[in-house]
């Protein structure tokens, strides 16, 4: 049964002071499980967030909504250099200023129009060398949340964890790993996904919204939750043994697979396929020659006509 919102009073402790200060919190809504409650920072919080050393009480929350901050991502390690947070918890910001991408590229978003977000997971039963199957988990997910949106268009993954609309860049995707031993130990997930922006002004040469293609206007927690639970979903068909199964559904949905187009490979420029990826998460792709060859992120460059 849920309860009624309530303003309360939260405190965290600041690196530059060594005291602790406190700040004002309100919860969104609750679950029935209160390790699941949603909650939300004002524009205060969200800043001072720079320097939180420790959070008490939020650690343990699934969801943790705030307004303005440098990166998600950043927000979630920072957050997990003290405690870590349940399996599967994510933050969320309404915008970012120093949003973060494959390569070190930025990302792009207007504030509250879409939904930036980084999830945590702890594949301690992947090896290492498998650690391509996460992408392809994250990947899958972000796919199926936006077919179920868009379906009646064409959808796609571009290599290595984009999502496409019609040839155009609706999301994207950055997959970060701490790793012990032999063993995965911590996996962050980043996710971009543009949902109502219609104006983009970065130099990023084919973005697109979902609001874009459809005209519709949606709310971004709505496709929180349904993302949250598709990324679950696969996650857990990961856990139990069924990587090739995603690897095959990846390959099912790869942008361009089976199509010859022009790319630079190793700085050749050339006509080539894409057949699919190696057990490793290597693009692999086959040339007019017949020559095939397994790239990796930075040897190979899509040529877009």
């Amino acid at each position: 049964m849920r309860r009624k919102l309530r303003a309360w009073m939260l405190p965290y402790y600041s690196f530059s002071e060594g005291k602790i200060t406190y700040y004002i919190g309100r919860f969104c809504e609750w679950q029935n499980d209160t390790r699941s409650c949603i909650f939300h920072l004002n524009n205060d919080c969200a800043g001072q967030l720079q320097n939180v050393s420790l959070l008490e009480g939020l650690v343990a929350m699934q969801r943790i909504f705030l307004d303005k901050v440098d990166s998600t991502m950043s927000v979630m390690e920072r957050l997990m250099s003290q405690q870590r947070l349940e399996e599967g918890s994510v933050v969320v910001a309404a915008g970012q200023y120093q949003g973060r991408g494959m390569e070190n590229n930025s990302w792009e978003s207007e504030h509250d129009a879409n939904l930036l977000a980084t999830f945590v997971l702890y594949p301690h039963f992947l090896h290492p060398s498998l650690q391509f199957h996460l992408n392809c988990a994250v990947s899958l997910a972000v796919y199926e949340a936006v077919n179920a949106q868009l379906p009646d268009v064409r959808v796609s993954i571009k290599w290595p964890n984009d999502v496409y609309v019609e040839g155009k860049k609706v999301a994207g995707l950055l997959i970060r790993h701490q790793i012990c031993g032999e063993l995965l130990d911590v996996t962050y997930a980043g996710i971009g996904l543009n949902i109502n922006q219609v104006c983009f002004r970065s130099d990023a040469p084919n973005p697109v919204s979902l609001r874009q293609v459809d005209g519709r206007t949606r709310n971004p927690g709505v496709l929180l939750d349904q993302l949250q639970q598709i990324l679950m979903k696969w996650y857990d068909r990961l856990r139990s043994g069924h990587g090739s199964d995603l690897r095959d559904a990846y390959h099912a949905c790869m942008y361009r697979r089976g199509v010859q187009a022009g790319y630079l490979i190793h700085g050749r420029q050339v006509q080539a396929t894409i057949l699919g990826i190696d057990e490793y998460g290597l693009l692999m792709v086959r040339e007019v020659s017949g020559k095939v060859t397994h790239c990796d992120l930075k040897e190979i460059v899509y040529l877009i006509s």
